[in-house]
């Protein structure tokens, strides 16, 4: 005798292999994305994704065609709008019906969970991706900032603008999925219905939350606020990481800071990244998406900014570090900043050498012994994916001592590789005229021992650097720290009154963003 349908389904339930989906999960898995049932069928690129990220990357060139010049007049508004449709989200999120479930289950921590290793875990992998620590955005910005900047304020401003944000950030989602929990699971108990909606990945972002969205009155404006944000914070963070690329290039290669050829740099860059994000447009997109974001997201960060602590610490030295620091930021500006320990607070240095390489440390550690195979939902991937996902994680760390061996091997006197190089100081800080980088560096015996040229009457601005008129070609000598204090003031007086025709180099710097 056959079973009835509504005896099957409720056998579903009691069983456990039922599971309710939401339209907004179908559309996603089954229309969007075109998903796969596991790892092992890449199948074809889905046409309509392969023109959104063809967008994306079009839109990226043209933001760092200039580089940090036209970036940085689009940060200003791709960083600051989405506080603004964030604040409207929190305020419509929370005054629905359910709000309150979603905020309990935010801000109450659930003890149990957090009596295992892995919250913490994720919590500092969390800290570190928000952050930028390891990946090199937050030193590749600060490098085009003036030699003198105040870099205490800048480090509280980003870490506590980031807490601020991520505090914003679950006031306006978890609301939202308060809501919905309770419209779709009414039966389930509060915290037990908003755990089915809080999950990682982009189930969050692309199904729980546009599908509250949808539920209320005039649904169209609110998604529409929700995805433009989604876009702005994706081509804010895509801005970031390939602006580090394209840096690292051009300061290994020098001769590509011209102009034309800077653009077949960035032009280069983006291809190259189109050309791999076409995998996450195919049916495994969302499979190779969770394994590099495993692989690659958690473990070489870590190892990364160990291994920088570690060097700058113990092997470059604390008290040189604190010393730069202190060169860099001069005395404390007012009474407030020499409260907090202005330039460097003793809590910091402590923090170099002791707390932060222990924490680092410890958290590797628990990473290492509490991996497991990797899981989307309910799908475990299979052993070989694991081994690529390693072989990702190595490929990304073996970088270091592969460079740190290839630097002492190429290095005649490998005690410079730990010292700052002869051009580091204030002489390097930006001016208001454009100068013309050079790789020499003369000591004072060599200018008084010159010549070095055909010697022209120069201008020069308020920070004695070198100008010419704005057509003429330009020329500024880095004092090298091999001068002794005594010469200084003539150095200084020598390159006020004369400029050199030569040697010259035609790769200008930015006159607002020149690097030190």
């Amino acid at each position: 005798m056959r079973a009835k349908p509504e005896q099957t389904i409720a056998q579903f339930v009691r069983n456990g292999t039922w599971q309710r989906e939401t339209a907004a999960q179908q559309y996603n898995k089954y229309y969007v994305l075109n998903e796969a049932a596991g790892i092992e069928g890449i199948g074809w690129p889905k046409v309509d994704l392969v023109y959104a990220l063809i967008g994306a990357w079009i839109l990226v060139f043209l933001c760092l065609i200039k580089g940090v010049k036209s970036s940085g007049k689009v940060v200003y508004f791709t960083a600051t709008f989405p506080y603004v449709l964030l604040i409207i989200l929190c305020v419509r999120g929370n005054l629905l019906p359910g709000a309150g479930d979603g905020i309990e289950f935010f801000i109450v921590p659930n003890m149990s969970i957090l009596a295992s290793s892995q919250p913490w875990i994720d919590a500092a992998q969390q800290i570190f991706f928000s952050l930028s620590l390891g990946g090199g955005g937050l030193t590749t910005l600060a490098s085009y900032n003036e030699f003198n900047n105040n870099l205490m304020r800048d480090t509280l401003i980003v870490v506590l603008g980031n807490s601020a944000t991520s505090i914003l950030a679950g006031f306006t989602i978890f609301p939202i999925i308060g809501y919905i929990a309770k419209a779709v699971y009414p039966e389930k108990s509060a915290r037990e219905r908003v755990s089915i909606f809080a999950k990682s990945g982009t189930t969050l972002a692309f199904v729980a939350y546009p599908d509250a969205l949808d539920r209320l009155p005039a649904p169209w404006v609110w998604c529409l606020l929700f995805f433009f944000m989604l876009i702005l914070l994706g081509i804010d963070s895509q801005l970031v990481i390939v602006e580090v690329l394209i840096t690292a290039i051009v300061d290994q290669f020098p001769q590509l800071r011209k102009f034309r050829k800077k653009i077949i740099v960035v032009f280069s860059v983006c291809l190259m990244s189109f050309t791999f994000g076409l995998l996450l447009t195919t049916p495994i997109g969302t499979y190779i998406l969770t394994l590099v974001d495993t692989y690659a997201g958690g473990i070489p960060l870590l190892i990364a900014c160990l291994v920088e602590v570690l060097m700058v610490a113990y092997v470059y030295g604390y008290k040189r570090f604190i010393g730069n620091i202190k060169e860099m930021m001069g005395k404390p500006p007012n009474r407030v900043w020499k409260l907090l320990g202005y330039p460097v607070n003793p809590f910091w240095w402590l923090c170099w050498i002791a707390i932060t390489p222990v924490l680092l440390f410890a958290t590797l550690i628990m990473n290492f012994v509490n991996h497991s195979r990797t899981t989307m939902g309910s799908y475990t991937f299979p052993i070989w994916a694991d081994i690529v996902g390693w072989s990702i994680t190595l490929s990304c760390v073996l970088w270091i001592p592969g460079v740190a061996i290839y630097r002492v091997c190429t290095t005649r006197n490998w005690k410079k590789l730990i010292r700052p190089t002869d051009n580091w100081g204030r002489d390097r800080q930006p001016v208001d005229c454009p100068v013309y980088k050079t790789d020499l560096e003369l000591t004072a015996k060599e200018l008084r021992d010159g010549p070095y040229g055909q010697i022209n009457p120069a201008l020069t601005n308020d920070n004695g650097e070198i100008c010419k008129d704005q057509n003429s070609s330009l020329y500024s000598v880095p004092l090298s720290n091999s001068v002794h204090p005594a010469d200084s003031d003539n150095l200084r007086k020598y390159h006020q009154q004369h400029a050199y025709d030569g040697p010259l180099v035609d790769s200008p710097q930015e006159p607002t963003s020149q690097r030190f």
